[in-house]
């Protein structure tokens, strides 16, 4: 017996939506992160202790297994207690946006315990393919974020919606998330440069248009 399955479906392509970062973060006691805002989407899982998001002026509290969705250009921050650090992972995807039930918010939160281990699963999964950095991390990546947006449209009230390549470039938006995330320490532009893996002076006359 032979079972054959054709696809007629309409997809994305695949360079419209990509995988910008993905890292794990746990608050300290000298981490201090200030309201900013991003040129992607991001999506923050939150994998231990507590805290809360202010997203556009609205206090969210954070608990393990919560998901908060940040859509481009929503300012936003993120605050851990003390007593019980907040540890999560983040996503940053360009070329989408999630649409929510609510119209006018550019975010939303999800409870997401009944899908952690999945869920969980995919980022860590991400996490080691990037760590690791062997033949082929890059479509990996790609594959493994394209799987996570569909498990979230599938679970949530939620759809995706294809924008624009951002204005700004990859170096300027790499040079902005080093700032705001060492707001603190003395950056000078021989340093973003170096991070940005462009000549300085480019980066400067890029990041001032």
């Amino acid at each position: 017996m032979n079972t054959r399955y054709e696809f007629n479906m309409d997809v994305p392509p695949r360079e419209a939506i990509r995988l910008m970062y993905v890292s794990k973060s746990r608050f300290g006691g000298d981490w201090n992160s200030v309201p900013h805002t991003h040129s992607c989407t991001e999506v923050f899982y939150c994998v231990d202790g507590r805290g809360q998001f202010n997203v556009e002026g609205k206090m969210l509290d954070v608990a393990p297994d919560d998901m908060v969705i940040v859509n481009p250009r929503t300012l936003h921050t993120e605050l851990s207690y003390q007593a019980n650090p907040l540890e999560y992972i983040v996503l940053g995807i360009e070329g989408i946006e999630i649409l929510f039930d609510q119209k006018d918010h550019g975010y939303t939160m999800l409870k997401c315990s009944p899908q952690r281990e999945e869920l969980l699963s995919l980022m860590q999964l991400l996490l080691r393919e990037i760590d690791a950095r062997e033949d082929g991390c890059e479509m990996v990546c790609q594959d493994l974020t394209e799987v996570l947006l569909v498990r979230i449209v599938r679970m949530a009230s939620v759809s995706l919606r294809l924008t624009a390549p951002p204005a700004e470039s990859k170096e300027c938006a790499t040079a902005k998330r080093y700032i705001d995330e060492n707001y603190s320490e003395s950056i000078t532009l021989d340093k973003l440069a170096e991070i940005a893996h462009v000549n300085k002076y480019y980066l400067s006359h890029s990041f001032k248009n």
